[in-house]
């Protein structure tokens, strides 16, 4: 979930986003990008850069990518409630 905010005083555009709660995961996340670091809340809306937004979003996408083809090379049915 993300929506523009603001510019902060650097000149980066600021998005609001919220991480989502995991079912086995409520958390922190952590993320080291660009010589910068952050730490996110799940389930609390944050501003962040909106490469950093970008990133999360690639991030969680290749996750579920690589659950899902876990889940295949083992023929294990998948648990849909994971993501």
């Amino acid at each position: 979930m993300a929506t523009q905010a603001n510019k902060k005083a650097t000149g980066e555009k600021l998005v609001r986003f919220t991480l989502p709660v995991e079912r086995d995961n409520a958390g922190p996340e952590y993320f080291a990008i660009n010589g910068r670091n952050f730490r996110i809340q799940r389930g609390v809306e944050v501003e962040i850069p909106e490469y950093v937004k970008n990133f999360i979003e690639k991030w969680q996408q290749e996750r579920a990518e690589a659950y899902f083809a876990k889940m295949k090379v083992h023929n294990e049915q998948p648990d849909l409630t994971t993501f």
